[in-house]
């Protein structure tokens, strides 16, 4: 079961071996126990915390962690106003649509679909 800190304190604590900050930036050292246990613990103080400070802290520290392991952030909005426009075609988007437990939901989808050896 995930671990949900009740405070900022306590959600640095819960990153143990796997991060640290310096300097206000996140510095993943062990990227293995960051993706097995550390983000889920973090998606989930996000999610469950009843502490705001707690609540925006693991949500900075996810965000920072994309960024730090190249999680980049990006939008296909123009891919589909061009498609809209005619301008390409010939392939589909495929969406996933997760609407609850996003999080577990969307984390078990893409451990199948490697497991499967899927690929675009």
């Amino acid at each position: 079961m995930p671990h949900v800190a009740t405070s900022p304190a306590q959600l640095l604590e819960t990153m143990g071996p796997a991060a640290h900050l310096v300097a206000g930036r996140l510095i993943v050292d062990d990227e293995t126990v960051f993706r097995e246990t550390t983000i889920r613990d973090l998606a989930w103080t996000a999610a469950f915390s009843e502490d705001e400070p707690t609540i925006q802290s693991a949500q900075w520290l996810i965000w920072s962690a994309s960024q730090e392991l190249g999680a980049r952030s990006a939008s296909i909005q123009d891919l589909y106003a061009a498609r809209a426009r005619g301008e390409i075609h010939g392939f589909t988007v495929p969406a996933i649509n997760i609407r609850s437990q996003t999080f577990d939901m969307a984390r078990t989808i893409f451990e199948a679909a490697k497991a499967a050896d899927v690929g675009a």
